[in-house]
């Protein structure tokens, strides 16, 4: 991800897994704050998993060989 340093304009490349709130430019030194999108919430459909465990999908037999 790239962003840009509000103070100098540097781009500054940034890697997803070291984004954090409070970067500091490698060019001018000056701490700056971004705001992070949080993820959506999503929400499991709680009526498809009582009909998924009130009626099987798969019978399993063993039999022997």
């Amino acid at each position: 991800m790239e962003i840009q340093c509000p103070s100098c304009k540097e781009e500054i490349l940034i890697a997803d897994e070291d984004l954090k709130e409070q970067l500091e430019c490698p060019f001018c030194q000056q701490v700056f704050t971004i705001e992070l999108e949080k993820p959506p919430i999503v929400e499991k459909n709680k009526s498809i998993n009582k009909t998924i465990s009130a009626n099987p999908i798969y019978e399993y037999k063993a039999v022997p060989f």
